[in-house]
């Protein structure tokens, strides 16, 4: 029998965000927490990259434009500062990735 919960925790578990609540699948309502109070200050860097991030990989589900062509035309979109290219992962440790991510959204060729 599957969880009757799902558990979510923050991402930040190094800075005050230890925090796990757990949501009822049937009533998808809040069901119980461990008691640890959620509290860090926002980081619109990390929000910023995620959602690049998330994009380029809609794009490669969406489109069968070269996965490189992809990830450059994001990243030029975006505008990136200094900083935020700093915090961007490289083409070639993010590429193998999604190659891996495309190959998983297309039926298999049968064998017959």
């Amino acid at each position: 029998m599957a969880k009757e919960k799902a558990g979510w925790r923050c991402t930040r578990r190094n800075e005050n965000g230890n925090v796990v609540i757990h949501i009822s699948k049937q009533t998808e309502q809040f069901s119980h927490w461990n008691g640890i109070f959620h509290c860090h200050p926002y980081d619109a860097r990390k929000t910023r990259k995620r959602d690049i991030l998330n994009k380029i990989k809609h794009r490669v589900l969406d489109e069968y434009t070269s996965i490189e062509i992809i990830i450059e035309e994001e990243y030029r979109k975006a505008n990136l500062s200094v900083e935020e290219k700093r915090m961007m992962p490289l083409l070639t440790q993010i590429e193998s990735g999604l190659h891996k991510l495309r190959r998983k959204s297309l039926p298999s060729i049968s064998q017959n």
